[in-house]
């Protein structure tokens, strides 16, 4: 008989994605990641607008893992330093923090401010210069740095990705960067490979199939 696990029907990975970012740093306890979940949950409930897309995955929810970010670093007590190392806006905007104002990133008004790097080195090694270089997954806590990002994940030449989901990379060794996630899905992405991943969607192919979307990179490091 076939089952669904909880979490499996919602769109939640940000939310996920943003609290696991707090694990590696903080160490923060189930207590502690129930509360964020709660509290994050009930103010984008608050926005009916913003409620709707989110239950429907209408949205690319850069927005919420900005906010998120924002909202941990002052007012949840845990410091944080974050920069968008692939946009010309490279600090969270005050304005992160007001959920009134939330817009998708795709939004013509904002499409000017991506910066896409000259090539997929110079991305890889952004990642490469900001994240542990270990063959351990840091504890819980003793993370100093994490990489919060969106990848969509390509079959067969698709136009659209089958899987488009939000996560934190905690450390890379042997150009493999791990993944701290929260899928519990068979297929699901443990990892992205510097030999299938890529950060131009020109470049997505059969062998190269995940496109990392450099809009959505936060680089975080406790403050």
């Amino acid at each position: 008989m076939q089952r669904f696990h909880q979490g499996q029907l919602d769109f939640f990975c940000t939310i996920y994605a943003v609290i696991n970012a707090l694990t590696a740093l903080y160490g923060i306890t189930l207590t502690q990641a129930r509360a964020l979940f709660a509290t994050i949950l009930s103010d984008i409930s608050a926005h009916q607008r913003l409620w709707r897309m989110t239950l429907n995955n209408k949205t690319d929810f850069h927005w919420l893992a900005s906010h998120m970010l924002l909202a941990a670093s002052k007012g949840m007590s845990y410091p944080l330093r974050v920069f968008r190392p692939f946009m010309s806006d490279q600090e969270l905007p005050e304005s992160a923090g007001n959920l009134a104002l939330a817009v998708a990133y795709n939004d013509e008004a904002l499409a000017g401010k991506i910066l896409y790097p000259e090539n997929e080195a110079a991305c890889w090694s952004a990642f490469e210069e900001w994240l542990p270089l270990t063959g351990t997954q840091p504890k819980a806590g003793t993370a100093k740095r994490v990489a919060v990002l969106r990848f969509h994940r390509y079959m067969h030449f698709t136009d659209e990705p089958v899987v488009s989901h939000w996560s934190v990379a905690d450390h890379h060794i042997g150009g493999t960067f791990y993944l701290r996630d929260a899928s519990k899905e068979e297929n699901a992405l443990y990892s992205l490979d510097k030999t299938a991943a890529v950060f131009a969607p020109e470049m997505l192919s059969g062998r190269q199939n995940v496109h990392i979307e450099p809009s959505s990179v936060f680089f975080v490091e406790r403050a």
